[in-house]
């Protein structure tokens, strides 16, 4: 797969070890969530492309099968 060098990405740095996660390959729906290990820790990071916003959560002793997406809730 070539991607474009401007392509946006959610960049995540982890004692020393990097990864980038694809806005684009997020934004589809089976993928808004993505469990990871970097730097040694267990991650989870996630992208709402109705709110163009990411997260990224240190799961410590969390197993990745307990973190689940939720529907969008619109609290205006």
């Amino acid at each position: 797969m070539n991607v474009h060098a401007e392509a946006p990405v959610i960049g995540l740095a982890v004692n020393g070890q990097a990864r980038a996660y694809l806005v684009w390959g997020m934004s589809q729906p089976a993928w808004h969530l993505a469990h990871d290990e970097l730097g040694g820790q267990p991650v989870t990071v996630t992208y709402c492309d109705w709110k163009d916003c990411a997260r990224v959560l240190d799961r410590g002793e969390v197993p990745a099968d307990e973190i689940q997406l939720a529907g969008f809730a619109d609290f205006s």
